[in-house]
């Protein structure tokens, strides 16, 4: 076995252990951010319901556009948590589209200076999580399979040229032969 060959083998098996975690970090990093820069977007828009509610009482009914819906409905103080914020996911029927599709849900309680304590619950429209991680897994695993192709492919011709004098000499000893005539080594 060349030693170029003895070498790849050895350097294949630590490269898809060091990508395969990279690769894995890298997908769950990316949904987390997508689900946290939902989340600061939700608890912006509650700061902005809550502030305008608190102003204008008349505005306690619910509000429906096309990327976000809130409810607002009064609760005993005993259910109400003020200092609590719930994020999770959900689906939403959508008449247009007749089918569910993903929603991103907090839902948080306020209380108005008349001491009613209210849930507000808010949903705002979502990339398709499934889709986005198909996509988000191709995409790794083009990058994957060219990078390491790509790793294995200079690896190969840094080896080869590194090794060349060794390979040179390995050549000139097979050659050599004591008491006869010998070629000057050339390295």
């Amino acid at each position: 076995m060349k030693l170029i060959h003895y070498t790849f083998r050895n350097l294949l098996f630590p490269l898809l252990v060091i990508l395969t975690a990279w690769a894995c970090c890298f997908y769950f990093a990316i949904m987390h951010e997508v689900d946290d820069e939902t989340n600061d977007s939700l608890e912006n828009y509650k700061e902005i319901i809550i502030k305008t509610v608190l102003a204008d009482t008349t505005l306690l009914h619910d509000h429906v556009d096309i990327m976000t819906k809130y409810y607002i409905r009064e609760v005993p103080e005993a259910e109400a948590e003020l200092d609590k914020d719930e994020f999770f996911d959900s689906t939403i029927y959508i008449e247009i589209e007749m089918e569910d599709e993903p929603v991103r849900v907090l839902r948080t309680w306020f209380m108005t200076a008349d001491r009613k304590y209210y849930e507000l619950t808010i949903m705002t429209s979502t990339l398709e999580k499934e889709d986005m991680a198909e996509a988000i897994f191709w995409s790794i695993f083009i990058l994957y399979i060219s990078l390491l192709c790509c790793i294995l492919l200079v690896s190969h011709f840094v080896f080869r040229s590194s090794f060349r004098p060794l390979y040179t000499l390995v050549n000139w000893l097979k050659e050599y032969r004591l008491g006869k005539q010998h070629t000057p080594l050339v390295n």
